[in-house]
This record gives structure tokens, sequence and C-alpha cells, in this order.
């Protein structure tokens, strides 16, 4: 529930078309992690695939739930669970989000 302070604190809330974390997933009545429920509605109206997306999640569940959609899923390590994370086909693993530039246009890249 803490996704949009996350990314304010981290100056990359405007990078996001969208967002939406357990506060719209309780608004929704969607069902929580490991269901991908709430990445699926992220994207309804937007005319984008699950393959063409990418999750950041910290948590296992995430992680399932972002793959289980379908999604392009970065595990993002905080708490030592990487094994969890490739064990759960994790498309990228990183520890900490200032591993990324988001700054080179169009994409994602690790620094």
């Amino acid at each position: 529930k803490n996704c949009r302070r996350v990314l304010e604190v981290s100056g990359l809330r405007n990078k996001f078309l969208a967002i939406f974390d357990g506060v719209d997933l309780e608004e929704y009545g969607l069902k929580g992690k490991p269901h991908p429920d709430l990445f699926l509605k992220v994207i309804d109206g937007f005319n984008l695939e699950p393959k063409d997306c990418v999750v950041f999640e910290d948590s296992l569940a995430g992680v399932i739930s972002a793959k289980s959609g379908g999604f392009y899923t970065v595990g993002i390590d905080r708490a030592a669970n990487s094994e969890f994370f490739k064990k759960e086909k994790a498309d990228l693993i990183i520890n900490d989000l200032s591993q990324l530039d988001f700054s080179k246009g169009k994409g994602l890249f690790l620094k």
C-alpha cells in the first residue's frame, strides 16, 4: 500500500502511466497476491499485453503474482530473497531501484 509514497520519494512517480497498489485492490474488490488480478487491472483499458509491461516487486507473493499474469518481473531483493525470486523465475533481480536507469528514453536499463 506504499507504492505511491516510494515512487514520490524516489523521484520516479512521473515515469509511470498508471500506479495501482493495495489501496486499489481493496477499492476494486480484487483478489490479492499471489493472484495476478491487481496487475491485470492496471493494464485494463490501456490496450497493453502483460508481456509488454514491467512489474517491480519486493515480495515473493508479488513475484509469483506478476509471473502468473505473464508480466516481465523485476524482483527487488531487499531481504535476501534472491534464491526464491530465481525459483519463481523473476526476469531480473536487483537489490535497489537505484541500480536501474530510467532516463535513457524508452526502456529500462541496468546501470
